[in-house]
């Protein structure tokens, strides 16, 4: 009776074992994670918001190289003068001096404003990928999505730094179904977000 007893208590430690251990396993094992994908390229392209930005540096540009022309031409009127006056005379020398005096403005002005264009640039690529990235956000945690990898490889408007461009290049997603693909989600939403904000 003693043997039977120590045999059907190991018996049942070991039950216990097997069926503890099959439940711990199951309650290791991870859940399923939901992958969403976004062609961010495709993104760019689409936004409104991009469009009317990438317009606005444009015609910042533009009326950049018109007033540095006019600067250029103020240049040529002062150098147009000096070369009518007698050399080594007071007038000429004060020609002289204005004329130097405006080249070194203008070579400063001119790398002043290109410097502020450019950074003006970088400040708004960040603040619209930042703007992308928190509708992703948004959008993959409304559909149910764990992780959202990027589709394209690259993305960007013209003239990035090479920081930018490093912070640009991205993974690639070989395959994916269109049913985990968000990028018509996230273009809709900013697109609307933008309209509502004008």
């Amino acid at each position: 009776m003693k043997r039977y007893l120590v045999a059907v208590v190991c018996g049942l430690f070991v039950l216990g074992l097997a069926v503890g251990g099959a439940g711990a396993a199951r309650a290791l094992q991870a859940t399923p994670t939901a992958v969403g994908v976004v062609d961010l390229p495709k993104v760019m392209e689409q936004l409104k918001e991009q469009q009317s930005v990438r317009a606005e540096l444009m015609g910042r540009q533009e009326a950049l190289q018109a007033e540095l022309r006019d600067k250029q031409k103020a240049v040529q009127t002062l150098q147009g003068d000096l070369d009518l006056l007698k050399a080594g005379t007071p007038a000429y020398q004060e020609k002289e001096g204005q004329l130097q005096k405006s080249v070194i403005d203008l070579q400063v002005w001119s790398q002043f404003e290109s410097q502020r264009l450019r950074l003006e640039e970088q400040v708004q690529v960040e603040n619209l990928l930042r703007k992308i990235s928190d509708t992703i956000g948004r959008v993959a945690g409304e559909s149910g999505y764990d992780v959202v990898l990027f589709k394209g490889q690259n993305v960007g408007m013209r003239g990035e730094n090479p920081q930018q461009q490093n912070q640009l290049n991205l993974r690639y997603v070989a395959w994916n179904s269109d049913a985990v693909d968000l990028t018509g989600q996230v273009v809709q939403r900013m697109n609307n977000e933008f309209s509502a904000g004008q």
